[in-house]
């Protein structure tokens, strides 16, 4: 259960844009809708505009527009109204390395005035955007709290295995303190030790 006092700003996966209206056009009627007085409606269109990067485009047809500008048309949409929380569904999937890096700027922006739940299964786009997280498997939540606490825990092992003519106690120390991995010994016959470091 969430209890949020004022607006939510809701970006699906699947765009919900007129392609057919000017992007300035539609972001007035999303306005309109969200219930912003006409005076203050244009200001409201001018300030998610330049918020979002899109003053160059105001004037184009949504439809002429690439995917990466489609992508910030859909931002600002949710953010008509200003709403204090953002969500936004998968909104890099698919834009080109170019309009990733611009969405993930604006995102970053972003989140210095807004809450922004944010899904996604690129965890590279996650580490880089979140300060909290929760993983969900199957409809159940595996782990939830902040980034850091998330990624020690999920944080993939790596084994490195070694067969050596000897190993002394100082040795396994030095490795251990510079590689901060755990040493063991698998087999020990005359002239071999055979041992791993798991990092």
């Amino acid at each position: 259960n969430v209890s949020i006092t004022g607006e939510i700003g809701y970006l699906p996966e699947n765009l919900p844009l007129y392609r057919k209206m000017l992007v300035e056009e539609y972001l007035s009627f999303v306005g309109a809708l969200r219930g912003i007085e006409k005076s203050l409606l244009q200001i409201k269109v001018n300030e998610v505009l330049e918020k979002c990067g899109l003053l160059s485009v105001r004037s184009r047809l949504i439809s002429n527009l690439s995917k990466g500008y489609c992508q910030r048309v859909g931002v600002a949409q949710a953010l008509m109204g200003n709403p204090k929380v953002l969500i936004l569904d998968e909104p890099t999937v698919g834009l080109d390395p170019h309009a990733l890096m611009e969405m993930r700027e604006l995102l970053l922006h972003l989140k210095k005035d807004h809450t922004i739940l944010f899904s996604s299964h690129q965890l590279s786009e996650v580490q880089l955007l979140c300060d909290e997280l929760t993983i969900i498997n199957k409809g159940r939540v595996v782990a939830s709290g902040k980034k850091q606490s998330i990624e020690e825990k999920f944080s993939a092992t790596q084994v490195v295995q070694f067969i050596t003519s000897e190993m002394n106690s100082e040795l396994i120390k030095k490795i251990e303190e510079k590689f901060k991995g755990t040493f063991k010994l698998i087999k020990k016959e005359q002239e071999s030790i055979e041992w791993k470091l798991s990092l």
